[in-house]
């Protein structure tokens, strides 16, 4: 079973709150969630939890941005259902949250890499090297000043000219690294890049009419 995108869905705190709620609609089987929680005020991450519909979501990553005093991270869960993301942060912050849900990705054993960096001309560049065959490549970018998609990179959710969340659109296949771009269309500045690869569900081996043993086919034992 392929990956596939599912759906994607944005918000941001009215000022420093202690939390952001983004309401998500998922369908489709052997889903998985993707969220970017980022905040300004501080370049350590103040991001206490995330959650999705009530359950806990795993950190994978998280980077600084100077030039803008902020941080942004990644989060994963399986399985993830119709309902509220809850983003929590302590102290209280400008809070920006980006949800993304895919169906056809493994349940265990995620995610299959990641990788973050900073990078200050355009286009903005990050590779991510995968483990396993047919990976989708999600990638997040804060900073610069209006950011499109680029090399490797199709929008996911586009509601901050400078806080964007995109993926391969696609298996990267086979394995190994992937470069990933965000170009520039205005002055180029300080960008944190992160990502995160899924793997698909595990392929199942084909089956068929069951093969009569050699000795009956002969007569014996009938």
């Amino acid at each position: 079973m392929a990956i596939a995108f599912d759906a994607a869905n944005s918000g941001s705190s009215a000022g420093a709150q202690p939390s952001l709620t983004i309401a998500t609609t998922v369908t489709g089987s052997n889903t998985y969630g993707v969220v970017m929680a980022s905040h300004d005020g501080s370049q350590t991450m103040n991001i206490t939890g995330v959650t999705w519909n009530g359950v806990a979501m795993t950190n994978v990553n998280n980077l600084a941005n100077v030039s803008s005093n902020s941080n942004t991270s990644l989060w994963v869960v399986a399985n993830p259902t119709t309902g509220n993301v809850v983003i929590s942060v302590s102290p209280n912050r400008q809070l920006y949250g980006i949800t993304l849900s895919y169906t056809g990705a493994n349940q265990t054993g995620q995610p299959d890499a990641n990788n973050t960096t900073s990078d200050s001309t355009s286009p903005y560049t990050i590779s991510t090297t995968t483990v396993s065959d047919n990976d989708w490549i999600i990638c997040i970018a804060r900073g610069g000043t209006t950011l499109n998609a680029g090399t490797n990179v199709t929008a996911r959710s586009a509601p901050f000219s400078t806080i964007k969340a995109g993926d391969t659109n696609g298996p990267i296949t086979p394995a190994g690294a992937t470069t990933q771009t965000w170009t520039d269309s205005g002055a180029s500045a300080e960008t944190a890049l992160l990502t995160v690869a899924l793997k698909p569900v595990s392929a199942t081996p084909a089956t068929g009419a069951p093969v009569p043993h050699r000795l009956s086919l002969l007569g014996v034992g009938t």
